[in-house]
């Protein structure tokens, strides 16, 4: 299958209303979009777990995936053995 990409904001957990869509051809054009978008500080909508990359399918013009990069972290104080 063929795809499109996209950034948009969502609440997925709440709608499925698509906002603010912009599309693109390749999967780098969306991804750089998107980490330039993490940087605006005066729109919170742009922000965490608002903002999506999303897969577009060409055959009918819907969204069939959504992603977001995500960081993990953990604490923990760790005797090292000398």
């Amino acid at each position: 299958m063929e795809y499109k990409f996209g950034v948009c904001c969502c609440e997925l957990d709440i709608t499925d209303e698509i906002e603010d869509l912009q599309i693109f051809d390749t999967y780098d054009e969306a991804f750089d979009f998107y980490i330039k978008r993490l940087n605006i500080k005066d729109n919170p909508r742009w922000i965490e777990p608002y903002i999506w990359i999303v897969w577009i399918r060409k055959s009918d013009n819907k969204i069939e995936q959504f992603e977001q990069l995500s960081w993990k972290t953990k604490c923990k104080l760790i005797n090292i053995k000398e």
